[in-house]
């Protein structure tokens, strides 16, 4: 009987074994197809790939390159997690299998660019019946770190880049090392008010009422004729008073809390529970402006004549002359591969 039992109980012990691995095997099986489908739309997965395997080949490549290349900053730092969401791969049939080809993007640092997104706010006039806006701006700007090198590219030339994971992006364009500054863009960026008043074209149009723009992240810009006040009013949970106000000069920009809603006159501002990831905020004021003055003639054009960057014949824009005519812009240039935002208050004049 002894023996009887002894033999039983190895026998469902094997069996026990066996089903074990057999659900192992099965939850490879499973893991190994997330994995081959993640490949397939050019992902890399850490089944295929784990961590402690691409940080010994991130470091060997790191080891390699060449002066000049380096890696993301977040492979730099040892985010794999990261590094996952930026390497890309592609997969090859080869005999009795398929071969991964992973890419790990590097790039020279010696030539990297910012980018920014453009966003122009018309301004209104004094008596709030005319506003004045920037025309023939690009809708982003790509610019050296030491801002000697400047390109302008549409919404079609970044492609991916825009994406919040995308980090890296090469831009298929020529840089032009001799006439990148000459543009209206860049001279507002550069907060130039000679070359603004040179090279930038402003449209007279009637007022139409305020105008208000999402920048990301909680933060609006507005611009309205004179000082907004706002209501904020946030959840019990929040932190600070459940309700207070904010008066906001004509042009600017202003962060909503999380979770809390903001409410003027004219403009209901939701609650957002995104929480911010930019690395910092940088804001870049210029001197105090003049109140704009209508001049003896008004000056009118319609807003059908606002014509899209790329459609703009400067030859054919109106540059008349206004007598102490200034007027202060707000343009947002919201960072994408630093996540830099800048605010830009220029002198306007129209010539």
């Amino acid at each position: 009987m002894a023996w009887d039992w002894q033999s039983r109980d190895k026998i469902d012990n094997a069996f026990r074994a066996v089903d074990i691995t057999i659900e192992w095997l099965q939850r490879l099986v499973e893991r190994l197809n997330g994995g081959l489908a993640s490949a397939a739309m050019e992902r890399l997965s850490p089944v295929l790939f784990p961590p402690t395997q691409l940080q010994a080949v991130v470091t060997e490549i790191k080891n390699n390159l060449p002066t000049g290349w380096a890696l993301t900053p977040a492979a730099q730092t040892g985010n794999m997690w990261k590094s996952y969401q930026e390497a890309t791969v592609t997969a090859a049939w080869i005999e009795n299998g398929i071969r991964l080809f992973i890419h790990i993007p590097i790039f020279e640092f010696t030539m990297t660019l910012t980018l920014y997104r453009v966003i122009s706010l018309a301004r209104a006039s004094t008596n709030g019946s005319t506003s004045l806006q920037y025309t023939g701006l690009p809708q982003y700007l790509a610019t050296s770190p030491d801002q000697q090198t400047f390109i302008e590219l549409s919404a079609e030339m970044i492609g991916p880049c825009r994406s919040a994971k995308q980090a890296i992006c090469p831009i298929s364009r020529a840089v032009s090392q001799k006439n990148n500054k000459g543009a209206c863009s860049v001279a507002i960026f550069l907060a130039d008010n000679h070359r603004i008043e040179e090279n930038c074209a402003v449209v007279v149009t009637p007022w139409t009422g305020q105008d208000a723009v999402y920048l990301g992240h909680r933060r609006w810009g507005l611009s309205a004729t004179n000082v907004t006040r706002l209501v904020v009013t946030c959840p019990h949970h929040a932190t600070g008073p459940n309700s207070y106000t904010i008066d906001t000069p004509a042009i600017s920009i202003f962060e909503i809390p999380m979770s809390c809603t903001a409410q003027s006159d004219d403009w209901i501002f939701q609650a957002s529970f995104r929480k911010d990831t930019h690395r910092k905020w940088i804001t870049r004021t210029a001197p105090q402006l003049a109140d704009l003055k209508i001049p003896g003639r008004p000056l009118f054009t319609t807003p059908d004549e606002i014509q899209h960057p790329d459609q703009t014949d400067r030859s054919k824009l109106p540059r008349h002359h206004l007598q102490e005519l200034t007027a202060g812009m707000i343009h947002q240039m919201d960072g994408l591969s630093d996540l830099e935002h800048m605010r830009l208050n220029t002198e306007l004049e129209v010539s």
